[in-house]
């Protein structure tokens, strides 16, 4: 335990009058009190958990429309697990998987736009809001256009293609943006030394309250993905315009926050993007033979006769980033496994005896599994 003279005399109080707990005292900490106190997760603040939510929301958004997608596209109002199109399984399977591969692909642009031009809140607003909502727009048309008399009247498809497009657009912009903005919101940089209410003196470290926060907003997000089970049962005894309107509503909801609270939230002006240089980089890369080290400056000044903006300490931390990157080698094989839930095992299911569960509530599976083992591998970690 660290005696006084290891901590610096600026003192800060905090108390928490709200829920009623005794004044505790923290205290800036120098580097030797830094190794011999306890680390512990620092104080959350508010904006961290409404930005959370505002992901979460999307994903209860994202996952409560695309759940009862394939029934929707594959299965005629006829058919035994009643539908809307009628396109039969392999079409079905093929725009559900379009769908998910823009909305992928669209995170790629739009962290770019957010870091060069908008800035994160502003790009979470226009994914949001553009022309009242992208993705708000996109549930829209699909909740209006499942209504029995609109598909009766032939609107179904080219509702569904728009809908499609817009909420994979705006889903982009949102989730490639809501990560790095929840930790913009905590903004503590230097550690603190606080009293426990038993005496015991221990240290805030911003490595394990990052990770808290974000363990804390991912299992959020698996239960945003809950939404797959009240949409599709939803879909089967009431009708895929109710079970539409469900994201609708919850989409619409998540952009309050943002308005209300937007006073509050930390707001970091563009400061410029590295993937445009990281991408030239890495094309001289592969032009050199993959000898990342003939990108430098001084090797491009040598040899092609021209100058780059970027640095030696650049190309390091962009090797170093590479082969970090190593780790996500095995994602493919994941997710080519996960997306199945969307659509093929949706199908297969819908042939089997379903004893009364409903073919589309397997994809609910995933979440539930990261809901209960989120905790306790945070516990044992």
């Amino acid at each position: 335990m660290s005696t006084g003279d290891d901590i610096e005399r600026r003192k800060v109080a905090t108390s928490n009058k709200s829920k009623g707990e005794p004044q505790q005292l923290q205290t800036l900490a120098s580097a030797h009190a830094e190794e011999d106190l306890l680390p512990v997760v620092d104080d959350v603040p508010f904006p961290v958990w409404l930005i959370a939510f505002v992901g979460a929301a999307e994903r209860f958004a994202w996952y409560g429309a695309t759940s009862p997608l394939q029934n929707y596209i594959q299965y005629s109002p006829s058919s035994k697990i009643p539908g809307v199109l009628g396109l039969r399984e392999a079409t079905a399977i093929n725009i559900v998987n379009a769908m998910m591969a823009a909305g992928y692909l669209a995170t790629i642009p739009a962290p770019v736009m957010s870091d060069m031009w908008l800035g994160r809140y502003k790009t979470i607003l226009v994914s949001d809001l553009y022309d009242l909502d992208i993705q708000l727009c996109g549930s829209a048309i699909l909740f209006g256009t499942s209504f029995p008399r609109v598909v009766q009247a032939g609107a179904a498809d080219g509702g569904l293609a728009t809908a499609i497009v817009l909420i994979a657009l705006g889903s982009g912009g949102v989730w490639s943006s809501v990560a790095p903005f929840i930790a913009e919101q905590y903004t503590e940089i230097n550690p603190k030394v606080k009293v426990l209410k038993n005496g015991q003196k221990v240290i805030t470290d911003r490595g394990l309250t990052i990770q808290y926060i974000y363990n804390v907003y991912y299992w959020m997000v698996n239960v945003g993905g809950l939404s797959a089970l009240i949409t599709t049962i939803l879909e089967r005894y009431v009708g895929y315009w109710v079970s539409y309107l469900v994201p609708l509503s919850i989409m619409a909801l998540s952009v309050v926050p943002l308005l209300v609270w937007r006073h509050a939230l930390v707001q970091r002006p563009p400061s410029g993007s590295v993937l445009p240089q990281a991408s030239r980089t890495m094309v001289y890369d592969i032009c050199e033979g993959f000898q990342m080290d003939e990108a430098r400056p001084e090797k491009q000044q040598e040899k092609h006769h021209r100058q780059v903006p970027w640095t030696d300490t650049f190309i390091d931390e962009l090797k170093s980033g590479l082969l970090a990157c190593r780790v996500f080698l095995l994602f493919p094989i994941h997710w080519l496994y996960l997306n199945q839930t969307f659509n093929n095992l949706i199908s297969q299911t819908g042939q089997m005896v379903d004893s009364g569960v409903l073919n589309d509530t397997i994809k609910s599976l995933n979440p539930i599994a990261s809901i209960i083992l989120t905790p306790v591998v945070y516990t044992l970690s």
